[in-house]
């Protein structure tokens, strides 16, 4: 799959090249301390910032942030994780009652607010790599449907320019080469 890099992994030129930020997470497990990754999701969220409109969800994604710098605590970012939960169960709750509604521009934006806030929630609470995979999935699909509604483009193309971008954040935060580094 991928010729000889760091770990048997990528080379320089197909890291270079990626545009999919699922292949370079998977080449990244194990190889970046949690912070990193964290930092990565905590990119991820900002870049779909429009559309969280609910204060628990920017909040959740500031003290990530926080914390992958070491500024919070992490009783602060559990608290952060339980407030943007709430704020999914309250965004879940209102997304059942505009369904059963005819569906309309309101309820489209219940929609999204229910992706953003599950994504701050994650975002909040994760580090791992497979969860970097999902919050990044997420907050690309996230950011298609936001440009696909706004600007009616095409919804695959949308995400391919959010996964590029995701790619392009990966490179700044984690250069090459890609060296194991100790937690």
């Amino acid at each position: 799959m991928f010729g000889e890099g760091a770990e048997g992994g990528m080379t320089e030129g197909e890291w270079e090249g990626c545009g999919d930020p699922a292949v370079m997470l998977r080449h990244l497990a194990g190889l970046v301390p949690d912070a990193t990754m964290r930092l990565f999701l905590v990119g991820c969220c900002r870049r779909v910032v429009p559309l969280l409109r609910d204060p628990r969800s920017l909040d959740a994604v500031e003290v990530a942030e926080w914390f992958a710098r070491a500024v919070a605590t992490s009783a602060q970012l559990a608290a952060a994780r339980v407030a943007a939960e709430r704020a999914e169960g309250e965004a879940t709750a209102a997304a059942q009652e505009a369904e059963e509604l005819v569906f309309n521009a309101f309820d489209a934006e219940v929609w999204r607010e229910l992706g953003a806030t599950a994504l701050a929630s994650r975002a909040a609470a994760g580090s791992a790599a497979p969860l970097a995979e999902a919050v990044a999935t997420d907050a690309a699909c996230a950011a298609a449907e936001a440009a696909a509604a706004v600007a009616d483009d095409d919804w695959a193309l949308a995400l391919s320019t959010e996964q590029v971008a995701q790619c392009d954040l990966l490179r700044t935060l984690v250069g090459w080469p890609v060296e194991p580094t100790t937690r």
